[in-house]
């Protein structure tokens, strides 16, 4: 089976040693996206709609790359740091799935690189 490697633009991806996203067949795993820009500023910095906005915006570009689109995505996960920001959160991924509906699952978590 072939395996297409998209590339990841984190400096720490070579260290690490990761891939943005791998396909293999018709079976396409984004990593965790972080709200990041292309220099590896944050985007939205204690806005967490924006953060969201930035993330899918990145796995956007990265389904493009792999020949994708959110048409195919069947599975989200989104990590907050506090649940108040969920509203926020889930409206911005509402923008985007708005036609499709993924499995989607929200979780707590007490801190996030």
């Amino acid at each position: 089976m072939s395996r297409t490697q998209i590339p990841s633009s984190s400096p720490y991806a070579g260290m690490i040693g990761f891939s943005r996203a791998v396909r293999i067949g018709n079976t396409l795993a984004i990593g965790g996206t972080a709200p990041l820009d292309k220099e590896g500023k944050i985007v939205g910095a204690n806005d967490p709609a924006a953060q969201a906005q930035q993330c899918l915006n990145t796995i956007t570009h990265t389904l493009e790359a792999a020949g994708a689109s959110l048409d195919d995505v069947i599975r989200t996960r989104i990590m907050l740091t506090d649940i108040k920001d969920w509203h926020k959160v889930a409206e911005i991924h509402g923008k985007y799935f708005k036609h499709i509906y993924p499995s989607y699952l929200k979780m707590l978590v007490s801190e996030l690189p």
